[in-house]
């Protein structure tokens, strides 16, 4: 560990203050986290048709382990066998070779308990675009995440700094619509 962190820290000296890790394309989250690392883990949350799971296969392709969470079994399962489907489309129109896709797939992992939020470094909602619900998700994850956390919501019409009061470190709190390709 000590090893890597020496190899994480010359990078970025090597880099002048610029960002360490993969850009986002979303400056507000890369000044924050110098990037996306590997030993990040990513959260997404959210309701069915949100496109969750589309950014969950794209982060995990890139190397990052994600957990997606949501009150409800069934939409993880749904989430779990679009995620196969994916990879093994990507398999067979060699986009992708088997172990790439099986190793892409280790990366992705599925929870109902927000008790899972609690060692993340990312989290992502992804949900309905109201105001009190997004308020009491935020209230109900709270007292699961850590104090450095960085929590981003995927609302395209909502202020962000409106959300932003909602949590408990609102300097954590970021804009982060995913409409166009993340990684």
């Amino acid at each position: 560990a000590l090893q890597g962190a020496v190899e994480i820290i010359s990078e970025a000296y090597k880099r002048e203050g610029k960002i360490a890790g993969v850009p986002t394309g979303f400056k507000d989250l890369d000044n924050k986290l110098g990037g996306l690392h590997k030993s990040d883990l990513i959260i997404i949350a959210g309701r069915p048709s949100m496109g969750k799971t589309s950014l969950a296969i794209n982060i995990a392709e890139h190397g990052f382990d994600v957990r997606q969470v949501d009150i409800s079994a069934e939409t993880l399962d749904q989430a779990q066998m679009s995620a196969e489907r994916f990879y093994s489309g990507s398999v067979e129109r060699q986009r992708m070779s088997l172990s790439e896709s099986e190793a892409a797939r280790a990366r992705l992992s599925y929870s109902e308990d927000f008790k899972t939020l609690a060692d993340c470094d990312l989290i992502i909602e992804a949900i309905f675009e109201r105001i009190d619900v997004k308020m009491r998700l935020y209230n109900e994850i709270q007292p699961f995440l850590k104090d450095e956390v960085i929590l981003g919501t995927n609302t395209s019409c909502l202020r962000v700094s409106t959300l932003a009061e909602g949590v408990a470190k609102p300097k954590n709190f970021i804009g982060i619509h995913y409409f166009i390709r993340f990684v």
